[in-house]
């Protein structure tokens, strides 16, 4: 039971941190038109996602991809509501489908090629 919770917060501690570091990126691409920041941000978040993850299967192989990624995506949400309602002070326009689930479906997507083809292939 404790290595399980062990391994859930080392998945939510992996996306604070690959939160935390696109959250910055995004506010270093906020001069750039919105074309530019939305496929900058997109490819950041697939690089930092993957990243951070690669190097979480590298070291740790508790659960299966589909726990993973729930466990990711969970927290992810959580952390994005939290700043949402309290630190971001605009129109919430941050919820539709290209400022939040399509970068969702690039992270599952990436979290999916490195677990199943990129960790395999170095074994």
């Amino acid at each position: 039971m404790s290595n399980t919770l062990l391994h859930i917060g080392l998945i939510v501690a992996s996306t604070l941190v690959a939160w935390f570091f696109a959250t910055i990126n995004i506010n270093l691409i906020k001069p750039l038109r919105m074309p530019w920041r939305v496929v900058v941000h997109y490819v950041m978040e697939t690089i930092i996602f993957g990243t951070v993850f690669f190097m979480y299967f590298s070291w740790f192989e508790a659960f299966t991809f589909f726990q993973t990624i729930l466990i990711c995506l969970f927290s992810l949400l959580f952390f994005e509501l939290i700043a949402w309602k309290y630190y971001y002070k605009g129109i919430p326009w941050y919820y539709g489908f290209w400022h939040w689930w399509f970068p969702s479906y690039l992270i599952a997507g990436v979290l999916y090629g490195i677990h199943e083809v990129i960790i395999p292939l170095l074994r």
